[in-house]
């Protein structure tokens, strides 16, 4: 429960903090710039002090979105500051004093790159990584998470009922998945179709993927493209025990409701995705 706070909290102040910057950058306004540094600083802090009780990929995908975050932060900062007419040339200072802080990269570094072995280490995790060309089931997830990982020409079945669900840098794979009771996290996917059910989805640089849903709230979308979205319709035996556990209503499904951050115009639709015919 305490992981599912963490997790919901960030995604609420992290789009926050897209659609302001966002905001800034078409109105050509660096005005906010400095607050939103400082809360960005204030998130870091907050998924450092989390860092000891999340399970390792739940640290790892909040450490991927700060990185992006902040790397779109820096960027907008380059292009809406004025610059200065004359520089003086950088001067090494040496420090006077106290710990310098460091980002909180420094302290996961592991953890931010995909593991290559087959084995998923966390207690806390089951799921594969670095597989090819393989079908591959899950059963009795037991409310753990779940993660797949560089996996390329699979055929993946949860027949379970997950806690959260990650899914990174999946090529040419099929995932059907009964209910996640939390969220389900979709990053760098080619060319995939996906059968998933959870409260929160969220798709980040994923291209040319069709994701059959079933969500309570909104799909968001990230530097997406060629992403189709349509109804949830996998069903398997003993699938309604999952749904109960899960505490998901199978009858509330907000699969049309999609957010593209990189998509702000009210009145056209995006060309990052679509309804599936």
């Amino acid at each position: 429960q305490a992981a599912d706070a963490v997790i919901a909290e960030f995604s609420k102040a992290k789009r926050s903090m897209e659609m302001r910057l966002a905001q800034c950058c078409s109105e050509g306004d660096c005005s906010q710039l400095n607050a939103l540094q400082e809360e960005l600083q204030a998130i870091q802090q907050k998924v450092t002090d989390a860092s000891g009780y999340l399970p390792s990929a739940n640290l790892r995908w909040l450490q991927n979105e700060l990185k992006d975050l902040k790397t779109a932060l820096g960027k907008a900062g380059g292009q809406l500051k004025p610059r200065s007419r004359f520089a003086f040339k950088d001067r090494k200072v040496e420090p006077t004093g106290g710990a310098e802080a460091k980002p909180i990269t420094s302290t996961i570094n592991n953890a931010t790159q995909p593991k290559t072995s087959k084995a998923i280490c966390d207690p806390n995790v089951v799921g594969f990584r670095g597989k090819s060309n393989e079908t591959l089931d899950l059963t009795a997830v037991n409310g753990k998470n779940v993660e797949l990982a560089s996996l390329s020409n699979c055929n993946i079945t949860i027949k379970s009922n997950p806690a959260t669900l990650f899914l990174h840098a999946l090529t040419q794979c099929q995932i059907h998945c009964g209910p996640v009771t939390t969220s389900v996290f979709i990053e760098d996917c080619r060319d995939c179709t996906f059968s998933l059910a959870c409260q929160q989805l969220r798709v980040h640089g994923t291209e040319n993927s069709d994701l059959k849903v079933c969500v309570s709230t909104r799909t968001i979308l990230e530097d997406c493209k060629k992403v189709r979205i349509g109804r949830y319709d996998w069903q398997y035996e003993g699938d309604e025990a999952d749904w109960g556990a899960s505490g998901l209503d199978r009858d509330t499904n907000n699969w049309r409701a999609v957010d593209d951050f990189n998509w702000l115009a009210i009145d056209k639709p995006s060309p990052n995705w679509s309804f599936l015919n």
